[in-house]
């Protein structure tokens, strides 16, 4: 029988967000949350199969139409096994602080993201708190809502939600197009192919006024030892086809390390946030390192994950993900 462990509202004040599917499938999700200054909120990422991979993105609402933030998350990976606890600090297994995404309202991005491969049959869990607690339970001030989007895909299995036309997307002319619905994300497995030129991968979507539209990548070539190859940046253009911002790496060293690595490693993924200003068709290109105008100017190859999410405009948004307390049990850790 098992021995279950209530976690409550307190120093923690932990809350329970939508779980993502069964291993071996490929899935996405994005939710809406609220922040109260104190609270940690734990989302069960499910039970994952050693190599399958999980990562997602926090992007602050609350400072828009100004900035993306606020609030000042910070976002890190357990075993569900371990919880309990009010310190959960020993018990990380991936950290971040600052995704360092880029975005077209300011230079601050506050959220945090994470990347994981699994080394272990287990479940898993990713929480989010504010800065700068790091899940101490020391306490934090930061309040106010956010979106969480995540992704599960298998590394081995390409393809998922939405299609890579090689070469036929290499411009914005030929974009695949994400058909991105309100309230949805989608998530692929895609590649920077091998070709006389660098490969650049274009996408569009529509999007109204007031959309918020999220994306990142998990590189995949390098798995077992990191998440720093092919060395991606996503580049976004307007309405108008003009090019707005571009993100090379973003998550900073303690975000990308898998839990089967020793230390910290490139941060080599990339995120950006957009609000989109105006009613139309945008675009954004996954390329290579150092490819700024997505022209394919560069020598990356290899497999990545994208992520992509849009919600409308938040201050009309539908509240999605509030959760309640969490309760699971407390089992023996695979190994």
């Amino acid at each position: 029988m098992h021995r279950w462990v209530r976690i409550v509202a307190g120093i923690l004040g932990l809350a329970l967000g939508s779980a993502m599917a069964n291993a071996g499938s490929i899935s996405s999700d994005v939710s809406r949350h609220a922040l109260a200054p104190d609270q940690t909120q734990l989302f069960p990422l499910g039970e994952l199969n050693v190599g399958e991979v999980v990562f997602g993105i926090t992007t602050p609402v609350s400072g828009l139409p100004n900035d993306f933030d606020d609030p000042d998350t910070q976002v890190a990976t357990f075993f569900e096994s371990d919880l309990g606890p009010a310190d959960l600090s020993s018990l990380i297994l991936t950290a971040n602080d600052d995704s360092d995404a880029d975005n077209n309202v300011s230079s601050d991005a506050l959220g945090s993201l994470y990347r994981l491969e699994a080394a272990f049959q287990d479940r898993y869990v990713v929480g989010v708190t504010g800065f700068d607690d790091f899940f101490t339970g020391s306490g934090h001030g930061e309040q106010g809502e956010y979106l969480l989007t995540m992704g599960h895909i298998d590394p081995t299995t390409p393809g998922g939600d939405f299609s890579d036309s090689d070469a036929t997307n290499d411009s914005r002319a030929g974009a695949d197009t994400l058909g991105l619905a309100s309230n949805q994300a989608k998530v692929a497995v895609n590649t920077l192919a091998s070709g006389a030129a660098g490969d650049v991968d274009f996408y569009s979507i529509g999007l109204f006024a007031g959309d918020v539209l999220t994306a990142m990548t998990a590189p995949l070539a390098s798995l077992s030892d990191d998440f720093d190859s092919p060395d991606t940046m996503i580049i976004v253009f307007d309405a108008f086809g003009n090019l707005l911002f571009d993100d090379d790496q973003a998550g900073g060293d303690l975000s990308d390390f898998a839990i089967d690595t020793v230390g910290t490693t490139a941060a080599n993924g990339s995120a950006v946030h957009l609000l989109a200003p105006i009613t139309g068709t945008y675009h954004f290109a996954v390329t290579g390192f150092d490819d700024p105008f997505a022209v394919g100017g560069h020598t990356m190859v290899g497999d990545y994950a994208l992520l992509v999410s849009r919600v409308p405009e938040p201050a009309t948004a539908l509240m999605l993900g509030l959760g309640g307390a969490l309760l699971m049990p407390r089992r023996a850790r695979r190994r």
